[in-house]
Order: structure tokens, then C-alpha cells, then sequence
């Protein structure tokens, strides 16, 4: 079977998707060589895309793609605990226990003080965290329609003391300031923190379901009967301290310190909500499981926003993670961009502006930034970190987000494909395909079938006598190769053969991209506008295989 277009040919074999094939990609404006260097099913609903793009600078982009309709597909959220401790993204994963996370990336910013992630947090239905509202830290939720949403959150809480309405906590976990209410967990640590002789009254509580649930009731036992003036209240191992200095709850008659030992106090929760982004409007949650903070939301509806100010760093070239979703909220992507000197002549970075940009160029209509720099981390199960992280080492982070799917320990292998989404071959070369495994769910696990045999038209060449390698016949096309298991199960990929003049050079040193950019076909004519099809794209020495659609 021939085609002339190894875009359409790779579609139509369920090799790629239109983003990560795309020979072009449009960056505020400048226009960018779209170089697809691997295209792969990781793990249910999950592809895996890497590319290099080169224009006035190189980028190297990772990402992945998750339908989150998918069967057998859930995104999961991750958070240190106590905030005092950190993990690398890969260390994250291995905690998991009865699922199996399969990628992921760093989440929310952080610093080393032992406050936790700046925004506010919820990992699996427990809330570890709320912001203060003047910090204006943005954050990404998924609701139980399995659509994510952006904004500036708020959540709000009631209580009640043996069955009537009390004074209710307005924070999680953060530094307590002149007139507020706070509920710290044993994420903020071993106590309080707070300090001793300051007005305030604290009361240790223990909740029946063991977490500060993030939909509902959480109902608590005082196993601490109130402290004036003590600060820094041990916290009970399981449990929660009541920490306020807001005036009318001091009262030794009436309010929180008028609580004993063995009261029953209900926090409940009255609101969740996200106001501002990615869709124009505030989304209350009706039964929030996941959400992470991020700073700024940098695609809204489709808009590229005008972010530089919004942190210090924005304009710089630097390495970026950012995570969106395209117009149903349920096509979600993770993204990581590599940079700093450690990527020199590789990835150069960017700022908040041309990451919104290329997430537009993967389908994304909104997103939000993550923490950049030597934090960001893209990794998968089966293949480990992708990216290289620009501190030459993994980096300890607080907070991560993560697509996982149940551990059935279900290694057996029930379909396969190719690692290389499509392949050229010149004339009289030889293939040998790497072939991966997946289970019944969809997940990546084995790296290397060997069992496959390969067959072709005799068009494109032909195949060893172990049935292992393809060795190219020279014929000018784009062909299927298909693998095969003895059971029958098979795989297709589209192959693309022919003599482009100087192929040789394809590897040649960077030229001065100052020198014209020429495109040649797979017969080494010269073609001046190509539309659809693969070509040859040569600006000086520099000799690269590109891809137009």
C-alpha cells in the first residue's frame, strides 16, 4: 500500500495524532521545524510525544497526552508529607500502592521552609492545604466529571460543636496570622509552630475517618482539652489541632475554648470552588478528589494571557513544566520543556508566553503553569525520566500530578506496537524495529518484544530470514510494516524510502541559521511551498527530515 504522505499514513495506522506529527509548530508568531523524535502508547488512554523544534532557538518538548474518558485511567495527585520532607517525581510513583502510577510531573512551587506548596492542595479527597487569598496562587482541580478546571480557589468551611453550629476553621495548614482560625494536620508537622504567650487558644482533635476529608463531614473527637495562651500545641499523631486568635472564640463560656475533652466537633466542608479560568466561569465542585496549585494559568479559552509579571521569572528562558487540557477538559496533557546551561545546544527554554503557545500547539485550550527550572520532571514507569533535568541530578520537590490506572499485576501481553511511530529508510538500509507490549488495560509492559515477525510489500523491501529486519528496497513511497505474534496479534507502522540527495549530512554540525532554508522531496527536487508530505529541509549544512501537513 503507498501513500504520499507519511502524516496521513501514520494517522490512519493509530501511529500518531495530528499535534505530535505536525511538521511546523506556530510559537507567538515564529514558526518553528517540528521534528517527531518518538510517538508511543505508554499506558491507558496515554501516548507519549518527544520532539525537537528548531527556529531562532532550539526546544526539546516532552509531553504526554491522557483521554481521561479512558477506561482504567485516573488522575492522581501527590503531596510530602509532613511539608518538612521531599521526593523526586519518580520517588513519588513508588509510593503508590494498589495503583500503578505511569506518569507524572511536578506539580506546584514550593519552598524549603517547611510551609509546603504554596497553593492549595487536595490529594485523593483529603484537603492538605488552602492558600491565603492574598497570595493570588492559581490551581488545577478535577471534578467527579472527570474534567479539570482552572482558577483561584476557595475553599469554606462550617463546623459544629455536639450538634450546633461553632466556629469554623478558614485555613489548612499555613503560618497563623493576626485573626484567623487554623486547622494544622500532621502534614504541617509535629506541632504547631505557633507562639507560646501569644493570645490564641488551641484544642487537639482526632477525626473519626483518620483525614480531613475534601467532600462532606469530617467528625472529630477533642482528645485535648483547649490551651490558652500555650502555643505551639503538639499535634496528634492521626489528628488535627484547632488553632485560633480571633477574639469571640477565646471565650472561656461560650466558643472554642469553652470545648472539653470527649465534644464532638463536625468540620464540614460548604464550598470548593475555582473562580476566573478555563472556561470563563467559577466551577464549584460538587466532589473534588484532586487538586494541585500552579502559578499563573497561562492559556485561557484558547488565549494565549499576558503572564511576564506575574513571577520574576517568567520572561526568561528557563525549564518549564506546565499541564492543560484541551475544550472538553477530559484531553489532558503534561508537558515539560528542557533548559539552562545543562541543555546548552539542546533545548534552550522559555518563557510563561511561548509555553502557553505550545501547548496550544498540542491541543490544549487551557493550562497552567507548574514549577520550572531544575524541578521539572517528566516521568514515566516503564521508561523512567524523559527530560534532563537542568540541575544534572533529580531535584526534590513537594507536590506532584500523575495519571495512574489499578495494579493487577497483569504483565501478559495483549497488544502491540512500534517504538518508532513511523521510520525513512534509504536505499538498502536496514531496520530492525524495537516492538513494545501492552496488557489488557493498555499498559506499557515489556520494552522488547522478541517473539514478533515482520512482513511488507515487496514495494518497500525485504525481510530477514528470522523475520527480525527489514532491509529497504530503494523504491520511492510510504509503505505499512507490520509486526506479528505467533497468536496472531499484530502492529502497523508506516515506512517512507527513497534517495534525498545528501541524506549523509543529517546528522551534520548546526549552520548559520541565518542561511536560506530550501526544501527538497524524497527524489531531491527542489520544492519551493511544500504542502503534504515528507521532506528534506536544508539551511546551510544543516540537513533535517521534516514532516508537512
Amino acid at each position: 500500500m503507498k501513500l504520499n504522505n507519511i502524516l496521513l499514513m501514520a494517522a490512519l495506522l493509530g501511529g500518531v495524532n495530528a499535534a505530535s506529527a505536525s511538521g511546523e509548530w506556530d510559537i507567538q508568531g515564529v514558526k518553528y521545524v517540528c521534528d517527531t523524535l518518538q510517538h508511543y502508547p505508554l499506558g491507558p488512554g496515554t501516548t507519549v510525544t518527544v520532539v525537537d523544534l528548531t527556529g531562532p532557538v532550539k526546544q526539546r518538548v516532552f509531553y504526554t497526552t491522557t483521554d481521561l474518558d479512558a477506561p482504567e485511567v485516573e488522575v492522581k495527585t501527590y503531596c510530602c508529607s509532613p511539608f518538612s520532607t521531599y521526593k523526586t517525581v519518580p520517588a513519588m510513583a513508588e509510593t503508590a500502592k494498589s495503583d500503578i502510577y505511569f506518569a507524572g510531573v511536578n506539580s506546584d512551587l514550593f519552598s524549603y521552609t517547611g510551609t509546603g506548596p504554596i497553593g492549595s492542595t487536595v490529594v485523593n479527597g483529603e484537603i492538605l492545604k488552602t492558600m491565603k487569598s492574598t497570595t493570588g496562587w492559581m490551581a488545577v482541580g478535577q471534578d467527579s466529571d472527570g474534567a479539570l478546571y482552572y482558577g483561584t480557589p476557595t475553599i469554606s468551611f462550617g463546623a459544629k460543636l455536639n450538634g450546633k453550629t461553632e466556629y469554623a476553621p478558614t485555613l489548612v495548614n499555613v503560618p497563623r496570622a493576626e485573626n484567623e482560625c487554623i486547622l494544622y494536620t500532621r502534614s504541617w508537622g509535629s506541632n504547631t509552630k505557633t507562639t507560646k504567650g501569644e493570645k490564641g487558644v488551641e484544642i487537639g482533635l482526632k477525626p473519626v475517618n483518620g483525614y480531613l476529608s475534601s467532600t462532606g463531614d469530617t467528625e472529630c473527637k477533642v482528645v485535648t482539652a483547649p490551651v490558652l495562651n500555650g502555643g505551639s500545641m503538639a499535634i496528634p499523631e492521626g489528628g488535627f489541632v484547632l488553632s485560633s486568635n480571633v477574639s469571640s472564640h477565646l471565650s472561656t463560656t461560650k466558643g472554642l475554648a469553652a470545648m472539653k475533652v470527649g465534644d464532638t466537633y463536625t468540620i464540614r466542608i460548604s464550598g470548593i470552588s475555582l473562580k476566573g479560568f478555563g472556561y470563563g466561569l467559577t466551577h464549584s465542585f460538587d466532589a473534588i478528589q484532586q487538586l494541585s496549585g500552579g502559578e499563573p494559568v497561562i492559556l485561557e479559552n484558547g488565549e494565549i494571557l499576558n503572564t511576564d509579571g506575574v513571577l520574576d521569572h517568567l520572561k526568561s528562558r528557563r525549564p518549564r513544566t506546565a499541564l492543560g487540557t484541551d475544550a472538553t477538559g477530559k484531553r489532558m496533557v503534561m508537558l515539560v520543556v528542557d533548559g539552562d546551561s545543562y541543555n546548552k545546544g539542546i533545548s534552550a527554554g522559555c518563557g510563561s508566553k511561548d509555553l502557553a503557545a505550545m501547548m496550544l500547539n498540542t491541543g490544549c485550550v487551557n493550562a497552567i503553569n507548574f514549577d520550572g527550572g531544575g524541578s521539572s520532571t517528566l516521568y514515566t514507569e516503564p521508561m523512567g525520566v524523559l527530560n534532563r533535568p537542568s540541575d544534572g541530578k533529580l531535584r526534590g520537590v513537594m507536590s506532584g500530578w500523575f495519571v495512574s490506572t489499578p495494579d493487577k499485576g497483569d504483565k501478559q501481553v495483549a497488544s502491540i506496537a512500534f517504538a518508532d511511530w513511523a521510520k525513512y529508510l534509504k536505499p538498502g538500509e536496514s531496520y530492525t524495529p524495537v516492538i513494545y507490549g501492552y496488557n489488557a488495560a493498555g499498559l506499557l509492559v515489556n520494552k522488547n518484544i522478541t517473539a514478533c515477525t515482520l512482513s511488507c510489500s515487496p514495494n518497500l523491501g525485504t525481510i530477514s530470514s528470522d523475520g527480525k529486519t527489514l532491509t529497504s528496497s530503494g523504491g520511492d513511497g510510504t509503505y505499512a510494516l507490520t509486526a506479528m505474534l505467533p497468536n496472531g496479534i499484530t502492529c502497523t507502522m508506516p515506512v517512507a524510502q527513497g534517495d534525498p540527495t545528501g541524506v549523509d549530512a543529517i546528522e551534520a554540525a548546526d549552520s548559520d541559521l541565518s542561511a536560506p532554508v530550501e526544501f527538497y522531496n524524497l527524489q531531491g527536487v527542489k520544492v519551493e511551498n511544500p504542502e503534504n508530505g515528507i521532506f528534506i529541509r536544508r539551511q546551510g549544512n544543516k540537513v533535517t527530515k521534516v514532516i508537512k501537513d
